[in-house]
C-alpha cells in the first residue's frame, strides 16, 4: 500500500468531522489550530476575538479563568504542563459545569503528545459525555437498590434466627415449668390463667414456624 501524503486541508478537514473540541498546542501552550466543534463552542460562550482562539495561549487562557471554573481550569493547566514536561504520558479527567441553561455538563478532557514529530505538539481534546452520565447514575441507584435488598434480607435472616431461638427456648425451658405449675394445687382461677398462658404460646411457636 502506498504512503498517503495528505495536504494541510485534509487534516484539518477530519479535525473538524470529529465532535470533541480539538485544539493542538505548540511546547509554549500557544493555539496553533482547532476544529469546528471547538469553534462553535467558542461563539456559544460569546468568545470576542478569534473564535478559532489560534494565537492565544491555552495555558493562561486557564489560568485567567475565574469563578467557578477557575479549579478546573487550573488542574487542566498543570495537567497540560506535565505532559510537556514529560512529567506524565498523558492527562485525563473528568470535569463538570453548568451551562447557560443552569444544566450540568460533564466533559473529559484529553492531553496527549503528536509523536515523531518537531517541534513537539499536542493534542487537547475535550469531549461531551452528559449523555452517558444519567446512565452511570441510573447503574448507582441500582446499586445502592441491590446493597439495600442485600442488608434487608441479612436482616430478616437474623430475625429468623432469634425467633427460632426464642421458639426453641418456651419449648425447652417455659413449656415444662408450665407443666410443672400444672401438677402444683392451684385453684381453678389459676389454673385456668395458666392453661390460657400455655394456649398462647403455643399459638405463638406454630405460626412462627
Amino acid at each position: 500500500m502506498k504512503n498517503m501524503n495528505l495536504k494541510p486541508f485534509v487534516y484539518q478537514a477530519i479535525l473538524d468531522s470529529l465532535n470533541s473540541l480539538i485544539a493542538i498546542i505548540d511546547e509554549k501552550g500557544n493555539i496553533i489550530a482547532t476544529n469546528k466543534t471547538w469553534q462553535k463552542k467558542a461563539i456559544e460562550k460569546g468568545l470576542i476575538g478569534r473564535v478559532d482562539c489560534i494565537g492565544y495561549n491555552y495555558l493562561k487562557l486557564c489560568e485567567n479563568t475565574q469563578g467557578e471554573e477557575r479549579e478546573t481550569a487550573l488542574k487542566i493547566a498543570e495537567g497540560i504542563k506535565k505532559v510537556i514536561k514529560e512529567e506524565l504520558p498523558f492527562f485525563r479527567d473528568i470535569y463538570s459545569f453548568l451551562d447557560e441553561k443552569g444544566e450540568v455538563n460533564y466533559y473529559i478532557i484529553n492531553v496527549i503528545p503528536v509523536k515523531n514529530v518537531i517541534p513537539r505538539i499536542f493534542i487537547v481534546s475535550h469531549e461531551d459525555i452528559t449523555p452517558f452520565k444519567p446512565a452511570e447514575k441510573g447503574l448507582k441507584i441500582s446499586q445502592v437498590k441491590v446493597q439495600e435488598k442485600k442488608e434487608k434480607s441479612s436482616q430478616l435472616n437474623l430475625d429468623l434466627k432469634n425467633l427460632h431461638y426464642l421458639i426453641s427456648y418456651f419449648r425447652t425451658t417455659i413449656f415444662p415449668l408450665l407443666e410443672l405449675l400444672k401438677k402444683e394445687n392451684l385453684n381453678h382461677p389459676a389454673l385456668k390463667i395458666l392453661e390460657l398462658i400455655k394456649e398462647k404460646l403455643e399459638n405463638i411457636t406454630v405460626l412462627a414456624k
